[in-house]
């Protein structure tokens, strides 16, 4: 069960995902620690792909 008053104080996309993981209808998963997963970095106004690690 989840509680309306807890749900009402948080923002809308918040209040929207607490209440489909409360009814089991989503799942969530956190990744971590994945060496082979890379993502962009821009900088400079170059684009480089660098692990989660950096």
């Amino acid at each position: 069960m989840i509680d309306e008053n807890y749900v009402s104080t948080l923002p809308g996309w918040a209040a929207q995902l607490a209440v489909k993981y409360a009814s089991h209808t989503i799942s969530q998963f956190t990744l971590h620690g994945n060496i082979r997963d890379l993502v962009p970095y821009r900088s400079g106004g170059r684009t480089e792909f660098l692990p989660l690690t950096q």
